[in-house]
């Protein structure tokens, strides 16, 4: 199902149905707190990434690694493909 057919359930106020015949359709059984998540659009929390035993958001990544936010990100995924634990060193952070 689309996300045109959520935005005609949302604003026909038949969210509920349209989410039970998706997870029906799928052959999941939609529970009360998956349903809760649905209606508050699946909010997410921030990706935190562990350096050094201390934990980093993405912004905070970009502005010590002197980048733009999505090649800090793809700068730790690559370090984390590397063995042993992402230090400052593999992210090329000298000091």
């Amino acid at each position: 199902m689309s996300t045109a057919a959520r935005k005609n359930a949302e604003q026909s106020g038949n969210l509920d149905g349209f989410l039970a015949k998706k997870y029906r359709a799928n052959g999941f059984h939609i529970e009360t707190a998956s349903r809760e998540s649905a209606l508050r659009g699946s909010a997410k929390r921030a990706a935190l990434y562990c350096i050094e035993g201390q934990y980093f958001n993405a912004d905070q990544l970009a502005e010590r690694l002197g980048l733009e936010r999505s090649k800090a990100v793809a700068r730790v995924n690559r370090a984390k493909a590397k063995p042993g634990p992402i230090t400052w060193a593999k992210l090329g952070v000298n000091g």
